[in-house]
């Protein structure tokens, strides 16, 4: 189900009402990105990574403010199919476009580094599928 990319194209977002959105209205922000950083057999690291303009810099305390009161509203909200849905279909496209980008080396350890998760016929596609819908993980997430 991977709900750290559910969770991650919520927070991600760029359009009307993100917390981009709020951010960039103030002037706050010219970056934001969100995602596991690091991920363990138990545990994940996930960042929500932010380029602040010197106005944004100069509020920072009120960019957590509306970051964690983003968080509170993700949190809150029930997943929805759709979104899931949608992201499924992003991570298609980016897998079908996935050769144009990927050096041979950096190939080879994310496909090593697959096999100790999915079969091999699914060492290639695994990483990015998103073929499950299951809004319980997501909330469990």
């Amino acid at each position: 189900a991977k709900p750290e990319l559910y969770i991650a194209h919520l927070l991600g977002h760029e359009g009307e009402g993100s917390l981009h959105d709020v951010l960039s209205q103030h002037g706050w922000v010219e970056q934001l990105w969100a995602g596991p950083m690091h991920a363990f057999s138990d545990v994940q690291l996930f960042c929500v990574n932010m380029v602040l303009t010197p106005e944004g810099d100069a509020h920072r305390e009120d960019v957590l403010a509306l970051l964690f009161e983003y968080l509170a509203l993700v949190r809150a909200a029930a997943p929805r199919e759709e979104i899931f849905r949608e992201l499924e279909s992003l991570q298609e496209i980016n897998f079908a476009h996935k050769e144009d980008e990927v050096a041979p080396d950096d190939l080879a350890v994310t496909a090593a580094t697959a096999l100790h998760y999915y079969p091999p016929e699914e060492v290639l596609r695994g990483p990015s599928a998103l073929d499950i819908w299951r809004p319980d993980v997501i909330e469990e997430y």
